[in-house]
């Protein structure tokens, strides 16, 4: 900070080695004119006479000089897609600490400023937790180097205009809003300010309690910008130290840790805490770098696909293609595990360089669509054509976020090169008449892998069978191509699920994308279809919310079934129908592209029998004929 004075460099020295606040000669202006404008509140003449008095012992000045010093901008449901994770994570996060023989979740907010990201969290995990498990609690330290910004949170009063992009959700019985002259003001809830614990805490302190505790979650924020590289690596190893094993630490979307030693990032800015070597680090050693080829006619999509790839260990982008045709040339030539296949090129389209693959190479192919209704058809036609999966077109609005599901899928896609593949239906091979007993249902649950599964299973289904109720993880414009794709290809009705539509015979019904699905009735059910209900066990549609549904039917006899995805959704659900005398079944390991779901649900002892996707059919049939 050569351009300063003296005195004022060293008082933002002195702030520095309080703070570890990381000042270079860009911050000379803000530094100057804020301790000025202190200089002018308190009638000094001079910096030299700020800085004694700073200096005097015993004075509260340097407190002052902190808040002068630190940045607190803040506001309500920051950085929101961390705030979706959290959600997503939740029964995971809930039952891995269960398991651990505990009933409370512990959060560290590390950097709280004014309380905003605080009672975000609160007013989120109140909701959620209670619908996950009423008897669980959570407990928030909340904590800043700046006492001023501590008093402010503790006190917890706010303009109203400041949570109006709250959900209302999230705001109902959280906040009292003031009346006449105090109108303008909200003031938080004792109700949700007993689960948040205030204090003064500076970061630096390798000595302070905070970091002997243990946390199954710490959000330090938008703090790490303000440090050098060597504080920051002491502070994350101090985090590193305190969370829990499967833990997350989460920092501001514009941080990046050089260090990251005991986390493994997710992207988003979000680390997982592992005291064992990440699978990913497991598997570059043991395998060989998946060799990745780009095959887009957009420039721009190109460049942010390398840009997430670059630099990620264990995976190479081996080239580029500008077209299809351009594609099928760098295949041959450069051999790649991975391609990534826009749907609409010139020359030649995502689907035809699908269809004219190499039969001679082994690799995976991920379609990039733009999630548009007029893609719908296209891309379920590419995954009955042997298209891994598909992702939404990246944008630099949701870079982090694509980054994450990318590598997700590539990994996955990776692993499934090597699986046995049976053989597949094209058309439909079951037969005209099937004798059943009547009210009888039969469910159906699957994500990764699941459009072609599913219709592996339907192509094998007579005409004749009680109703089938399906929950697909799927986008909502895609949720009706897929039912109409599959109307196609069965001599039956296969429907998009519409709200109140009586439950027939002979019909199955897709849960539409984005919207819960679950019947309502007695002898006569029908569709109820809930678009309130947030996101439950990590999705929406959820499996887990038709299977626990279904679990609380009378008079219906139900049979089951869990088919490949990645994660736990349905494992709970398909446990509860096994409760009810429900027979369950689970997609073997062999068969499933990722065996996640059903191997969870199996782990439980959710299910009745595992069997290979080809023999699931004839075993629901099984259960449903009439003896």
């Amino acid at each position: 900070m050569s351009n300063l004075a003296r005195s004022y460099i060293e008082i933002a020295q002195m702030m520095s080695q309080e703070t570890g606040t990381h000042f270079t000669s860009q911050n000379d202006a803000m530094v100057k004119s804020r301790i000025d404008k202190r200089i002018v509140e308190l009638r000094l003449n001079n910096a030299e006479e700020y800085l004694s008095l700073i200096k005097t012992p015993g004075s509260q000045e340097k407190s002052e000089l902190v808040s002068l010093l630190t940045t607190h901008y803040t506001f309500f449901m920051r950085e929101k897609n961390q705030f979706e994770f959290i959600v997503k994570s939740l029964p995971k996060i809930v039952e891995r600490i269960k398991n651990s023989g505990r009933n409370s979740l512990k959060i560290w907010c590390a950097a709280c400023s004014k309380g905003d990201e605080v009672y975000s969290l609160a007013m989120i995990l109140k909701k959620h937790l209670r619908e996950i498990d009423p008897s669980f609690k959570f407990e928030i330290l909340a904590t800043d180097i700046c006492e001023k910004s501590v008093k402010h949170a503790q006190k917890g009063v706010y303009y109203w205009k400041e949570l109006q992009k709250v959900p209302k959700e999230y705001l109902e019985g959280n906040w009292y809003r003031g009346s006449g002259d105090i109108a303008p003001f909200v003031k938080v809830s004792d109700e949700l300010k007993k689960f948040c614990k205030f204090k003064v805490h500076n970061l630096i302190d390798e000595n302070s309690a905070e970091y002997r505790d243990k946390y199954d979650i710490i959000l330090c924020r938008n703090v790490f910008i303000y440090f050098n590289e060597n504080q920051i690596d002491k502070v994350i190893k101090k985090f590193s130290n305190c969370v829990t094993n499967k833990g997350y630490l989460f920092i501001g979307i514009s941080e990046t840790l050089r260090k990251h030693e005991g986390f493994q990032s997710l992207g988003q800015s979000i680390y997982f805490k592992t005291n064992h070597e990440t699978k990913r680090s497991v598997r570059v050693r043991q395998e060989q770098v998946k060799k990745i080829l780009i095959v887009d006619d957009s420039s721009t999509v190109r460049k942010l696909i390398r840009k997430c790839l670059t630099g990620v260990p264990g995976y190479e982008v081996v080239g580029e293609a500008v077209d299809g045709a351009d594609g099928l040339e760098k295949i041959k030539e450069l051999k790649p595990n991975v391609i990534t296949l826009d749907i609409n090129m010139p020359k030649m389209s995502g689907h035809d360089v699908l269809k004219n693959l190499p039969k001679d190479q082994s690799l995976q192919a991920i379609m990039i669509s733009s999630v548009s209704k007029s893609d719908g058809d296209i891309v379920m036609r590419c995954l009955e054509d042997g298209a891994f999966d598909y992702l939404k077109k990246p944008s630099f609005d949701d870079i982090f976020k694509f980054k994450k599901a990318l590598l997700e899928k590539i990994d996955l896609a990776y692993s499934s090169i090597v699986k046995s593949k049976s053989q597949k239906l094209t058309s439909w091979v079951g037969t005209n008449n099937f004798d059943f007993s009547g009210s009888q249902l039969i469910t159906i649950g699957a994500s990764t892998g699941g459009t072609e599964a599913i219709k592996q299973l339907l192509m094998r289904f007579p005409k004749e069978f009680p109703p089938v109720l399906i929950v697909q993880h799927i986008p909502p414009v895609f949720s009706t191509a897929f039912a109409n794709r599959l109307n196609e290809l069965c001599p039956f009705d296969v429907v998009e699920a519409t709200d109140g539509e009586e439950v027939k015979n002979n019909t199955v019904y897709i849960a539409p994308g984005g919207i819960h699905m679950g019947v309502v009735g007695k002898s006569k059910l029908m569709i109820k279809l809930d678009s309130e209900t947030p996101i439950y066990s990590g999705h929406r549609p959820s499996v887990d919310y038709l299977f626990e549904n279904l679990a609380k039917l009378k008079g219906h006899k139900v049979t089951a079934a869990l088919l490949t995805g990645m994660g736990a959704d349905g494992a709970k659900g398909l446990l509860k129908l096994k409760e009810c005398d429900t027979f369950t079944i689970t997609q073997d390991e062999e068969t499933s592209v990722v065996y996640g779901m059903p191997k969870k649900a199996f782990d439980l002892g959710a299910s009745c029998i595992s069997l290979p996707l080809d023999k699931i059919t004839e075993q629901i049939l099984t259960r449903v004929a009439k003896n």
